[in-house]
């Protein structure tokens, strides 16, 4: 469940998929229009938020995907897909021995092109069982912990306003 346009991805050898999508003026004109993906980085509206905590009464929008034993998921701000294109950040993730060294890799590509936005990056590696689904969860590069505990705090207060969200349209 999300709002707004952090991002998450599913990393399971040797493909990457995107298990969130933007709410963002771009990503619902590629509801009604067929855009190339130069077309929206470079669309004059490409920064613009439909929806963010704290910003109105945002609906959220949920996915539900199945894991697997050694399957990653990539969570990141937006200054990561700002500088990074995602067959770029699927060459970086299979680069990688270990979800440590794709996060740092990530974080050390986009501060290199420039970092024009914040720059945020978790990955957690699955272990397959229900009791255990996050085998590791890896911070990296003090520069951005602050950004980390944003966007963790962020994600708490997603949780707050989905259920504030539910328990009042009894949905």
């Amino acid at each position: 469940i999300w709002v707004g346009d952090s991002r998450a991805y599913l990393w399971r050898r040797p493909s990457l998929r995107r298990l969130t999508r933007d709410h963002s003026f771009v990503e619902a004109l590629l509801e009604t229009e067929r855009l190339s993906e130069t077309q929206l980085r470079n669309h004059p509206n490409a920064s613009v938020v439909l929806q963010t905590l704290g910003m109105g009464t945002p609906v959220p929008s949920e996915n539900i995907t199945t894991v697997r034993r050694g399957d990653w998921i990539l969570l990141c701000s937006d200054g990561v897909a700002v500088e990074l294109r995602d067959n770029e950040i699927a060459f970086i993730l299979e680069s990688s021995n270990n979800p440590q060294q794709a996060a740092q890799q990530l974080i050390d590509e986009v501060l290199q092109r420039g970092a024009r936005d914040n720059t945020s990056v978790i990955v957690i590696q699955c272990d397959g069982g229900p009791a255990g689904f996050i085998e590791r969860l890896v911070r990296v590069n003090p520069v951005v912990v602050g950004w980390i505990a944003a966007l963790a705090g962020m994600a708490l207060a997603a949780v707050v306003a989905i259920v504030a969200w539910h328990l009042r349209t009894g949905r």
